[in-house]
């Protein structure tokens, strides 16, 4: 293994090593996160036989045969019917998901340590964080809940001043309703992109370091919401989500493409996971590596490994 990389470095270096040290252990990275990811996608499958063609079929249903109450009412029951099923299936993928990261941020931070990953240390202690990411995933749900609850308290004034000036003078209502339109969007977009860096720097933490989800919750916060690390942090949280993004589009579209071609409703998640896991590699190890430099700027580590991988998980 090579010998651990601890200085400060830049973002573009860092992405470098990440995607460098993600091609090298491909294999381990992959397989890693087939295994939790595969079982749950099969499951998903099996619920959910018609993958995305069903719903839009149902919605052209819809449109075809809007005059028809009786029919429209025997859809809108298949639809609601097959609700549950769907939302089973996206509930237990994204448990998984969770483990997947626990997993992948130990080999991450096994490599960037210079150790060799192992595969079987990789999944039980993955395993064994699974528990406190879930606290983790918790708390920060909890956390953007209550924001939210507080952004829409403090816009019942300004739906009230837009309100007060439509009615005044409506060309003016619209312009100001459309300026806190594009600051809300710009809003939600920046604390956003923050606030998922700083939930994925918090499940590389809780899986890493002492597994507390409490401290992992608030390195988490610290390392990205620090006032000198805002701008920074958005940038590169913005940066991870558009590649999350991307990639999900792409896997939908080469999805949606095999289904075309071969009428096999179910071929659907397979492009659409391979993608998943190759992002999530890529994301973690960044993060990872991004985590590390952080901890070297600003926590005075230095010349010694992120965590002691061999300590009990």
């Amino acid at each position: 293994m090579d010998t651990p990389d601890l200085r400060p470095l830049s973002i573009g270096e860092i992405l470098d090593r990440a995607i460098a040290v993600f091609i090298r252990h491909a294999g381990v990275f992959l397989l890693a996160l087939a295994l939790i990811a595969i079982p749950p996608a099969i499951i998903e499958v099996i619920l959910v036989p018609h993958g995305i063609s069903g719903p839009f079929a149902e919605l052209q249903q819809i449109f075809t045969h809007s005059n028809d109450p009786v029919l429209m009412q025997q859809i809108l029951k298949k639809t609601q019917a097959e609700q549950a099923p769907a939302f089973l299936g996206s509930f237990l993928i994204y448990l998984g998901f969770l483990w997947e990261l626990t997993a992948a941020s130990v080999i991450a931070v096994d490599l960037f340590n210079g150790t060799a990953p192992s595969l079987r240390r990789a999944l039980q202690r993955g395993l064994a964080r699974y528990l406190p990411a879930v606290v983790v995933s918790l708390g920060y749900g909890v956390m953007a809940g209550a924001a939210l609850i507080g952004l829409g308290i403090a816009l019942i004034p300004v739906f009230l001043l837009v309100a007060l000036l439509s009615a005044l003078t409506p060309v003016l209502g619209v312009i100001v309703g459309i300026f806190f339109a594009l600051v809300f969007i710009a809003a939600l977009v920046f604390f956003g992109s923050i606030a998922s860096l700083s939930w994925t720097i918090a499940i590389v933490a809780v899986a890493t370091e002492e597994g507390n989800p409490i401290r992992a919750i608030g390195s988490g916060l610290r390392r990205t919401f620090a006032r000198s690390l805002l701008v920074r942090s958005f940038l590169v949280g913005l940066a991870i989500y558009l590649v999350r993004f991307g990639g999900s589009l792409l896997g939908l579209g080469i999805g949606a493409l095999l289904v075309v071609f071969t009428k096999v409703d179910s071929l659907v998640i397979v492009p659409a996971t391979v993608m998943s896991l190759v992002i999530t590699g890529v994301v973690i190890a960044f993060v990872a590596r991004y985590t590390l430099d952080l901890r070297i700027r600003r926590e005075g580590l230095a010349g010694a490994p992120v965590v002691p991988m061999d300590a009990p998980a």
